[in-house]
C-alpha cells in the first residue's frame, strides 16, 4: 500500500495524486493539514527521506520565517515537534511506496517515478 501526504489545494500534490491513479497503485490519502502526523510518524517519514528534515519543511512560508533564526540551533526532536504542531508547513506532496521508500514531489511530480523502480 502506498501513501500520499496530500493537499488538494496544491497543484504539485494534485499531479502526484493523478500519477498514482494513472499507475494503478493502491494508496491511502492523508490530508496532513486536517490530520497532522504525530512526531513518531514524522520521524519515520524523515528516515524514509534519508534523514532530510530540511526538505520536509516549507522554508519560504511565513510560518517558518518567524522561527528561521532558531531552526538551525534546534535538535531533530525540536524540529519534528515544531512540524507536528505546524503541519501546514510540511512540504508536499510526500509519497511513500509499498517498500517504505519516500520522495517529495518537488520540483514536480516526475521525481516520483523513482519510487516505481524496483
Amino acid at each position: 500500500m502506498w501513501t500520499i501526504y496530500h493537499n488538494s489545494n496544491c497543484s504539485k500534490s494534485n499531479a502526484a495524486f493523478d500519477l498514482l491513479k494513472d499507475k494503478g497503485v493502491e494508496f491511502q490519502i492523508i490530508n496532513y493539514i486536517e490530520n497532522p502526523p504525530s512526531i513518531d510518524k514524522l520521524r519515520i517519514l524523515c528516515t524514509q527521506l534519508n534523514n532530510d528534515i530540511e526538505a520536509m519543511i516549507r522554508k519560504k512560508d511565513d510560518g517558518f520565517l518567524t522561527i528561521s533564526e532558531q531552526w538551525n540551533a534546534w535538535t531533530l526532536d525540536q524540529k519534528l515537534e515544531f512540524l507536528s504542531q505546524n503541519s501546514q508547513l510540511m512540504e508536499r506532496p510526500i509519497v511513500v511506496n509499498a517498500h517504505k521508500q519516500a520522495k517529495i514531489g518537488r520540483p514536480d511530480h516526475t521525481v516520483l517515478f523513482e519510487l516505481f523502480e524496483d
